[in-house]
């Protein structure tokens, strides 16, 4: 799946948020284990409304992250 961003906001860390390539937020239940990872899907995510990274101090993701969760990053700002 294709995203934009996932942050890893400090008041729910076991719930990632995506930012999707339309810039809407969602989050989605991750593993509280080590190597519980799933591949993250559409219908795995829940509309996060009023979510504001910058505002909840929420931080990026490593890019390792993005592979265990079956996530790509799209950088939209990179010249065609």
């Amino acid at each position: 799946m294709k995203i934009k961003k996932l942050y890893f906001p400090p008041s729910s860390p076991n719930n990632p948020v995506v930012e999707t390539l339309d810039g809407k937020f969602f989050h989605f239940a991750s593993g509280t284990k080590f190597g519980d990872h799933t591949h993250v899907t559409e219908k795995d995510l829940k509309p996060l409304p009023g979510f504001h990274a910058i505002g909840n101090n929420a931080t990026e993701a490593p890019d390792y992250f993005y592979k265990l969760y079956g996530l790509e990053k799209v950088n939209k700002e990179a010249k065609k």
